[in-house]
């Protein structure tokens, strides 16, 4: 529901929906979608990934990562924050090759605090935790503990937090 200042705003509202048709609509929204920042990107990413990865042998699915890390290289924190490709790079991470995830943690490297912070860029972060390397469970651990405060005000966090524990107890 929308709430305006008054009837002269409803009915341009209710006139603006009233004239565009189901289609027109779709195209608008296609529209907006395209006008965003990596749009491309996104598109490409999400395609690669329409066919569920669990169905592919080992060997395609790495392909198949190889290609969007190559094809995103230098935007990857960019698009971890992003609701559709932070999915892309969790999967890329689970199903990716220890190279393919050292290739994925060296470009956040920095930015992990940042991503932590992210709505959607802290379950990237939780999922380097749960199948990084050693390094990179140092690493975050290390920038837990020294981010520990900040970190907990952060509702967003707090499941990065609850993925370290269940990762140490594991393991």
């Amino acid at each position: 529901m929308h709430h305006f200042a008054g009837p002269f705003h409803v009915r341009i509202y209710s006139a603006l929906h009233q004239v565009l048709t189901k289609d027109e609509k779709k195209e608008l929204a296609k529209e907006r979608k395209a006008a965003k920042p990596h749009a491309a990107l996104v598109k490409e990413a999400n395609k690669i990934f329409d066919e569920p990865i669990k169905a592919l042998q080992k060997g395609q699915q790495q392909e198949r990562i190889q290609v969007i890390l190559d094809s995103c290289q230098g935007k990857l924190v960019v698009l971890a924050a992003k609701r559709d490709t932070s999915r892309v790079l969790q999967r890329a991470i689970k199903y990716g090759s220890k190279p393919q995830r050292s290739q994925l943690a060296a470009e956040f490297k920095g930015r992990l605090a940042h991503l932590a912070g992210e709505r959607y860029g802290h379950f990237v972060v939780t999922k380097l935790l749960e199948y990084g390397n050693e390094e990179i469970k140092v690493r975050l651990e290390t920038l837990t503990k020294c981010f520990a405060l900040s970190t907990l005000m952060l509702t967003s966090a707090a499941h990065l937090l609850a993925g370290m524990c269940s990762a140490r107890i594991r393991g």
